[in-house]
């Protein structure tokens, strides 16, 4: 598959790996979203999980990135791990999938792998800061 521009490519991308990118980079993310055409938050992240999504199995979204280190990765998420519920709201419901995102907040997540349903622990964590090269 060819794009004629770049911005296509990275539309591609974003589409792909969902959009949790405004809750894990310390950067403001202004202007419009590319897929949908939405104004993005224009307030910095609260909040890093350390995780992505893409795809979805029955309205509910399959994890797609989980970062080595992360919160995500302690909590014991794995990649195509499907997300069931957050705090007991099932994820197919319309909404942020992790409300009022804060450092140390506690997150219990219903996931299914494979077969087999789980209960798991996320806590956020602050957000990353970039290191300047020197």
């Amino acid at each position: 598959m060819q794009f004629r521009t770049p911005l296509a490519t990275l539309a591609l991308v974003v589409s792909i790996a969902g959009c949790a990118h405004a809750q894990q980079t310390p950067t403001r993310v202004e202007g419009t979203h590319t897929i949908t055409g939405s104004r993005t938050n224009p307030r910095a992240p609260t909040a890093y999980f350390g995780l992505g999504w893409g795809g979805r199995e029955e309205g509910r979204p399959i994890i797609a990135v989980v970062e080595e280190g992360s919160p995500a990765a302690r909590a014991g998420l794995t990649v195509g791990d499907v997300l069931l519920s957050v705090n007991g709201r099932d994820t197919r419901e319309r909404g942020p999938l992790f409300p009022e995102p804060a450092p140390g907040r506690e997150y219990r997540l219903r996931v299914k792998r494979g077969a087999e349903e789980r209960e798991l622990t996320l806590v956020a964590a602050p957000p990353r800061v970039p290191q300047a090269n020197r």
